[in-house]
């Protein structure tokens, strides 16, 4: 898999946090400017620090990348918690309401 330098860094990063050996890791925007191949990766990676005993909080808009970590996902819509269970989907959430003006 070819990543590119700012993939690199990134990955860099993740692995500097996870050499203290934290319980929580949290990762702000991870799959920001990452193409398909490099979120492929980041989710593989995401699923291994999870497989090892870890928790992920992950703040992401790649609704792609989240819903493929095969886990609960609890949403903050407009500072109200909603659970949605992996396979229903963001798009079936009963949270669905106007942008606020």
């Amino acid at each position: 898999m070819y990543l590119r330098r700012q993939a690199i860094s990134d990955f860099f990063a993740i692995a500097r946090a996870l050499a203290t050996e934290p319980l929580l890791v949290a990762l702000d925007e991870p799959a920001a400017g990452m193409n398909a191949s490099e979120t492929e990766g980041l989710r593989q990676l995401m699923c291994k620090i999870k497989g090892d005993g870890k928790t992920v909080l992950l703040i992401e808009h790649d609704v792609k990348l989240v819903m493929g970590l095969r886990d609960p996902v609890t949403v903050l819509d407009y500072l109200q918690s909603t659970l949605i269970t992996v396979g229903k989907g963001v798009a079936n959430s009963p949270a669905k309401r106007p942008m606020p003006t």
